[in-house]
């Protein structure tokens, strides 16, 4: 595999190049799976400091938590604005990839794990280029190629994907049993979601729900909490990737504000997305699961 190391001449010469792209080649960055199952990654801000950042699918734009905020001494604009006194935050992502986190956002009022997170790497980053991600190597690969050129040693199902809005992107082409399901690709979200319209329409033989099992959860992208009760699916396929005995949860507040509550929709959590290798290659519109 190419790797492309950007940084040869110390941490602040880097920062002189922090809004210029990649070269044409593959660069390769350390990631590793918190205790929630997502992904996550080192970032470097100006004085050699380093935040560990989680990597979603899930979420438009690349956001800041309280914790940096904190950390980096950055006055907010008012009590109750949500943005910094900042209109920009120069990084260095995995130890090798400039980039300018524009206007950055505070995400406040939100817990999303257990770990202390200091920011999320969103998709207006991550859509710059072809994505791969292997937890089980630790191992992010961003490539401005082709798929084909990142994990050339496995087979991969590869399946059409699409954005209905900014950042945000789904495919429609989970089928369990006869029934084919839209699901958002969320990798910011532990778990996989499912909404009721979905499990009404499924053949009862292919999943098993737990109603008196209730709960509330968030996802990676979204503030809100939701009810939310257990359910397994037996088989479900993305093209030729197939899982079986997929734990699932069952709410429908989620979907509402992604505005796929009238038909039969998943979010796919980093349970799901990175089981195995994944890659995303948002210039072609392609999503490539591993096969077994």
């Amino acid at each position: 595999m190419k790797m492309l190391h950007l940084i040869s001449t110390g941490f602040a010469a880097c920062f002189l190049f922090a809004s210029v792209s990649i070269a044409a080649s593959n660069v390769t960055v350390p990631i590793w799976q918190d205790i929630d199952g997502r992904a996550r990654v080192t970032i470097t801000v100006e004085d050699g400091r380093n935040f560990d950042f989680v990597i979603d699918t899930g979420m438009m734009n690349t956001v800041v938590m309280p914790e940096l905020v904190e950390a980096l001494s950055l006055a907010r604009q008012s009590e109750d604005n949500t943005r910094p006194a900042i209109s920009a935050i120069k990084v260095i992502i995995g130890g090798e990839i400039p980039f300018l986190i524009k206007s950055p956002t505070v995400l406040s009022n939100m817990k999303i794990s257990e770990e202390t997170v200091y920011g999320i790497l969103g998709s207006e980053f991550l859509q710059m280029y072809t994505i791969g991600l292997d937890l089980g190597a630790g191992i992010m690969v961003l490539s401005d190629s082709s798929a084909e050129d990142i994990f050339d040693d496995s087979e991969f199902a590869k399946v059409p994907m699409y954005s209905p809005f900014a950042n945000l992107w789904m495919t429609e082409k989970i089928q369990i049993g006869q029934e084919y399901v839209t699901g958002f690709l969320d990798t910011g979200a532990n778990k996989t979601f499912i909404n009721p319209v979905a499990i009404k329409k499924l053949d009862p033989d292919l999943v098993s729900t737990s109603p008196t099992q209730k709960g509330t959860a968030r996802t990676g992208s979204s503030n809100a909490v939701a009810e939310t009760y257990g359910a397994v699916i037996r088989q479900m396929r993305v093209g030729a990737r197939l899982w079986r005995d997929q734990d699932v949860l069952v709410t429908e507040g989620i979907f509402s504000q992604l505005r796929l509550a009238k038909i039969p929709a998943m979010v796919l959590g980093a349970d799901v997305l990175l089981s195995r290798r994944i890659i995303l290659d948002y210039q072609n519109r392609f999503v490539y699961f591993e096969l077994d």
